[in-house]
């Protein structure tokens, strides 16, 4: 049923891009300047190692007029063919470069980069407020570990759902797999959040759980007992 409604849902546009651009577009043409921006010497090297470089895809585009979204170029799904291929062909004539940054892009995603300082200004650019990511890149340092915790708990303590663990936990990896073949920015892990939230809420209970639990010295329980009349 779900598929069914993904269908209904995409299939009039999906008509409405091949009768317009006379190819398959399922949703939008925009892979094209991910893998462009993602895949060039600037996110390569340098400061934005890992992440998008904006100037990567303007040397592109200005080296061509067939190569920009204009009047020379009316149908912009072949324009986002070329830069498309463009990164790719990049990525494969730099094979060691392109695993070499996967790292990068991952640690970026996740808010561990090497520079936090300089993936806090990456963030910035699409429009966020300073105080409040601030605010989110501390958050995420204080469940992510709790998040991992959190996991592993809940694998040993039911093995009879360890198949709901690993669907709570596929967002997780896809979120790895997608930062690592593309590039890294905290809002790709908007679909992890709510297994952060889950997990790092099992490992708190557990930690309250621990610290409330009676301890027994000497025969005798330390916690406090309700008053017996006497």
């Amino acid at each position: 049923m779900p598929i069914a409604v993904v269908v209904v849902l995409v299939l009039p546009w999906t008509i409405r891009n091949a009768t317009t651009f006379h190819r398959f577009v399922a949703v939008s043409n925009n892979f094209g300047a991910v893998l462009l921006g993602a895949n060039c010497d600037g996110a390569y090297h340098g400061v934005h190692e890992g992440w998008w470089d904006f100037g990567c895809v303007g040397a592109f585009a200005g080296e061509s007029p067939q190569n920009r979204i204009g009047p020379t170029s009316m149908n912009e799904a072949d324009v986002y063919t070329r830069w498309r291929n463009e990164g790719i062909s990049y990525a494969l004539d730099h094979p060691g470069d392109f695993v070499r940054v996967m790292p990068a892009r991952v640690a970026r995603t996740w808010g561990l980069y090497w520079h936090p300082a300089n993936q806090l200004d990456n963030d910035l650019t699409e429009g966020r407020n300073r105080t409040l990511q601030i605010i989110g890149y501390v958050v995420a340092l204080v469940l992510l570990p709790l998040m991992v915790v959190g996991g592993v708990l809940l694998w040993r303590r039911a093995p009879a759902r360890r198949g709901v663990v690993l669907i709570l936990a596929a967002p997780v990896a896809l979120t790895v797999v997608i930062s690592a073949l593309t590039y890294g920015t905290t809002r790709f892990r908007i679909m992890a959040e709510p297994t952060i939230a889950v997990f790092a809420a099992v490992a708190l209970v557990a930690v309250v759980e621990r610290f409330s639990r009676p301890r027994v010295r000497g025969g005798r329980t330390t916690a406090s007992e309700p008053a017996r009349a006497t």
